[in-house]
């Protein structure tokens, strides 16, 4: 949990952060943390995906949800070598 900590997120963020690592297993937090290694920018964008995905939940909005999958894919196909 240092490494959300010590990062440049909001308050609000790293709360959040604190509610999902508590619910994650700890396989889960590791990859996590691999993820992040050597790109601190990653949490920042991690933080407004899940961000973004609460809000398209709580609103039900199934174009928003649609439209983060295709982001998703999108930056995934893009980051395969």
């Amino acid at each position: 949990m240092d490494f959300v900590n010590s990062s440049d997120l909001s308050e609000d963020d790293k709360e959040l952060w604190q509610i999902v690592m508590q619910m994650a297993s700890e396989d889960d937090v590791q990859a996590l943390l691999d993820s992040i290694e050597g790109d601190p920018d990653h949490l920042r964008v991690l933080t407004e995906n899940m961000k973004l995905k609460m809000k398209a939940i709580d609103s039900q909005d199934e174009d928003l949800v649609k439209d983060i999958l295709k982001q998703e894919k999108e930056d995934i196909d893009s980051s395969e070598l």
